[in-house]
């Protein structure tokens, strides 16, 4: 599938702008309350937990969505969204999304921390998007 670079970006902006106006929604009518249960409990305080439990998972949700839109794992990376990157981030970069390669492999592989590999991944996903005009 061939798209204009421009039309691919102003969709994942538009998405990126709907996921963002969604995740403050919710911020904002996340019900205030305890976040766990014990004791003796009634009928509507466990419903208020639940509820806030469900509207806590979809607020993580959006936000994993938010921060990966418009890279997916096992797809073709743009080499010019990597432009602003060493060779070492690049690397790191294409094994764990082209490659779809996890922190403790990339880990091995290249000789260093997992902690390391995951702060990089992170960090160049960061500079990516701007480079590809998403933020």
């Amino acid at each position: 599938m061939n798209f204009k670079k421009g039309d691919c970006m102003s969709k994942s902006l538009q998405l990126r702008a709907n996921y963002k106006a969604h995740i403050h929604e919710l911020e904002t009518i996340l019900p205030n309350g305890t976040d766990s249960l014990s004791g003796d409990v009634e009928d509507k305080d466990i419903i208020n937990y639940l509820h806030k439990r469900r509207v806590q998972y979809r607020l993580t949700n959006l936000r994993t969505a938010y921060n990966f839109l418009g890279i997916r794992r096992g797809e073709k990376i743009p080499r010019e969204w990597l432009e602003g990157l060493t060779e070492k981030e690049q690397q790191i970069f294409l094994e764990y999304f082209e490659n779809r390669r996890g922190y403790t492999e990339i880990a091995s592989l290249m000789e260093l921390e997992q902690k390391e590999i995951k702060k990089i991944v992170r960090s160049s996903l960061q500079q990516v998007m701007k480079q590809a005009g998403r933020e």
